[in-house]
C-alpha cells in the first residue's frame, strides 16, 4: 500500500469567468445559455467544475481518513500548440504571436503541477487537500469554488451523467 496518493488536476485562471449559476448541475443548465459553444464562459465553467470537484473529494476523502491528496492548479500563461487551433486573422494573429514569445514554455507550465504530485513531505505536514494553485505554488482561493452546497450537487450531476458508463460499485455518494 501506497503512503500516499496525488490527484492533481489541470485548471485554469478561467475558473474565474463563468456563467452567473457559475457551474452546470442540470442538462438545462449544460445546455442553456443561449450562448455559441466558443464562448470562454463555457470553459471557465469547466475549470471552475474541476476545482468544486476537486474539493468535494477532498470532504469525501476525508471522511474515509483517506491519505489521498487532491488538488487543482492553473499552469499559467503557456505556449502551447492550443493557440495554433485559434482561428485568428489579422492584428489578433500578430498580436497573439507577438504575446506567445513572453509565455512559458511546457516545462515552465508544468512546474506546480509536478510539485503538487511529487513534493514528498510538506504537503502532507501541512494537510495541503482541495486547494486551488497558481504558477509557482502560489495557493489563490476562487471565491466561487468554494459553495458546498453547490459542490454536492455537481457531484450529484456528474454521478448522473457518468451512470451509464461507470459501473455502480465505483459511484461513490
Amino acid at each position: 500500500k501506497a503512503p500516499a496518493g496525488r490527484v492533481v488536476l489541470t485548471s485554469s485562471s478561467a475558473s474565474f469567468d463563468t456563467f452567473p449559476c457559475k457551474v452546470a448541475v442540470s442538462m438545462a443548465e449544460l445546455h442553456g445559455q443561449g450562448l455559441p459553444q466558443t464562448n470562454m464562459k463555457y470553459y471557465g465553467q469547466s475549470k471552475l467544475a474541476q476545482i468544486m470537484w476537486g474539493k468535494k473529494v477532498t470532504r469525501n476523502l476525508l471522511e474515509s481518513n483517506s491519505n489521498i491528496f487532491v488538488n487543482s492548479a492553473h499552469p499559467g500563461f503557456v505556449d502551447t500548440h492550443i493557440f495554433d487551433k485559434r482561428n485568428l486573422r489579422g492584428v489578433f494573429k500578430h498580436i497573439l504571436n507577438f504575446v506567445r514569445k513572453f509565455a512559458w514554455t511546457n516545462e515552465e507550465g508544468a512546474l506546480t503541477l509536478l510539485y503538487l504530485g511529487t513534493e514528498p513531505k510538506k504537503l502532507k505536514d501541512l494537510n495541503v487537500r482541495g486547494k486551488y494553485f497558481h504558477p509557482q505554488s502560489r495557493e489563490v482561493v476562487n471565491e466561487l469554488s468554494l459553495d458546498k452546497e453547490l459542490q454536492d450537487k455537481l457531484w450529484n450531476f456528474s454521478n448522473k451523467l457518468v451512470a451509464d458508463f461507470v459501473p455502480k460499485p465505483h459511484l461513490v455518494d
